[in-house]
Formats: C-alpha cells, sequence, structure tokens
C-alpha cells in the first residue's frame, strides 16, 4: 500500500512539474509556394503557370519552388522562382545561419540595391529580390532584371505577399 501511494505521489508531481515546462517546438520548415501559390504567382505575372518546379538543398537549408508559363523570352515575365532558406531545414554541421548567408550573398552583388518596407532588410540585384525576414532569407526572381524599374516593382509586390504568407505560417 505504501508503494502504491508513493507511486502516485510521484506520478502526480511529475504530471504538475510537467505542466509548468515550457513547451519546445521544432520550426516546421516551409515550402515556398506557401510563401507564394500558383495562383498568386499566375496573378503577379499575368500568364498561366503550365509547370511547377521544386529542388532543395538542405546543406544551405534551401529550398526552390519555380513557376513556369508557356511565355518565353519576349514576354517579360515567362518565370517566377521562390526560394526560401531556412534554419529548420539545415544540416546540423551548417554553421552559417540565413541571415549569414543573406549578407554574405549581397556583398557579391556590387549594384544591389537597399529596397525599404520588405521584410526586416531586403535588396535588389541583378536577378531578383532578396529578403531577410525573421531569420529566414527569401529570393524571388523573375525573366527580367531585378534593377529594371518595372520588374522591381512586381518583385517589392511578390515580396510583400511572400513575407506575409510567411507571417501567417510560422
Amino acid at each position: 500500500m505504501k508503494k502504491l501511494l508513493l507511486l502516485l505521489i510521484t506520478l502526480a508531481l511529475l504530471v504538475l512539474g510537467a505542466c509548468g515546462s515550457p513547451k519546445i517546438t521544432t520550426p516546421r520548415i516551409i515550402e515556398p509556394e506557401e510563401l507564394i501559390s500558383k495562383e498568386e504567382a499566375e496573378e503577379f505575372i499575368g500568364l498561366e503557370v503550365v509547370g511547377v518546379e521544386k529542388a532543395e538543398e538542405d546543406r544551405v537549408g534551401q529550398k526552390i519552388c519555380f513557376y513556369k508559363t508557356e511565355g518565353d523570352y519576349r514576354d517579360y515575365f515567362y518565370y517566377l522562382q521562390i526560394s526560401i532558406i531556412q534554419k529548420a531545414f539545415m544540416i546540423k554541421e551548417q554553421t552559417q545561419t540565413p541571415e549569414d548567408i543573406f549578407r554574405g550573398t549581397k556583398e557579391l552583388f556590387s549594384n544591389a540595391i537597399d529596397v525599404e518596407g520588405v521584410g526586416n532588410e531586403a535588396y535588389a540585384y541583378n536577378h531578383g529580390l532578396a529578403i531577410l525576414s525573421d531569420g529566414y532569407y527569401i529570393s524571388i526572381s523573375t525573366s527580367g532584371s531585378g534593377l529594371d524599374t518595372g520588374v522591381q516593382e512586381l518583385l517589392i509586390e511578390v515580396g510583400k505577399q511572400a513575407v506575409e504568407n510567411l507571417d501567417k505560417i510560422k
């Protein structure tokens, strides 16, 4: 009887102790198509998406989604690519963070232009727009040059939508 009572008290203390413990959660891996859906891509580029290609590179925590249209190089926007680099998808041996990669990549572009109002930090470069938002590095590119005003405006709108969608799911 004493053993049973001792067991019940021990179990009760364990349960009560667990109730006060902070919940430990593992960040979930975010897919790039959660940032910009196929339908959103079509709306932004004005062409029907006929193919979706996905790739990933876990060494740097990168997931990529490439929205392809029936357009060709004569169409100003004939594809849209969304990439996200995130700690949750990186191999554990990776010592660089998404922030490190964002800043290191920016240094590679001598003509990078800082962009205000998208994520925590953003810059336009030859091939697109790079965004740092709460520890996530998002890159958006299309067929036009990211330094061209029209393309840059589109990329900024796509970037704002991607950050808004990221904020909803993280």
